[in-house]
């Protein structure tokens, strides 16, 4: 395992649904609060391409979903502050996979506390760590998209 900031990060389909979603749920009318969070964002996956595995209490470990855990994965959650928001809506929460052998990040998961308390239910999230997973093989086996 390698952490000399080598790490690559790539984002799935759910977590581009769920960021659309998160930002038209919650920065619909707020231009400025939008850039903010897309810049919160941004750093977020800059750290995460330096070192994907932030300690307590900016992030840590999460359990698999039932029968998903893999030898080589690391299913983690990353929490932080989005911009302008208050109450539940104000504790953000990123799921992402670390793909130890190939050093890639997957982003799956982006949402509030308002939307899930703890986190998404597990079948859901089975269902999107195995898509993930297939999308990684799939670019595994043709890089170049050909």
């Amino acid at each position: 395992m390698t952490n000399s900031g080598s790490f690559q990060t790539r984002r799935s389909e759910n977590f581009d649904k769920t960021y659309k979603a998160l930002v038209k749920g919650h920065y619909r009318k707020n231009s400025r609060g939008r850039e903010d969070f897309e810049k919160q964002l941004a750093g977020f996956v800059a750290l995460l391409r330096s070192d994907p595995r932030l300690p307590p209490p900016f992030g840590g470990l999460e359990p698999w979903p039932k029968g998903t855990y893999r030898e080589g994965w690391e299913l983690r959650k990353l929490h932080f502050d989005p911009p302008e928001l208050r109450g539940a809506s104000g504790e953000g929460r990123l799921i992402y996979m670390i793909d130890t052998e190939r050093s890639v990040v997957y982003l799956i998961w982006i949402y509030t506390h308002q939307e899930f308390p703890t986190r998404p239910p597990d079948k859901s999230l089975r269902q999107v760590v195995e898509e993930a997973r297939q999308e990684a093989e799939e670019v595994e086996r043709d890089p170049e998209g050909e």
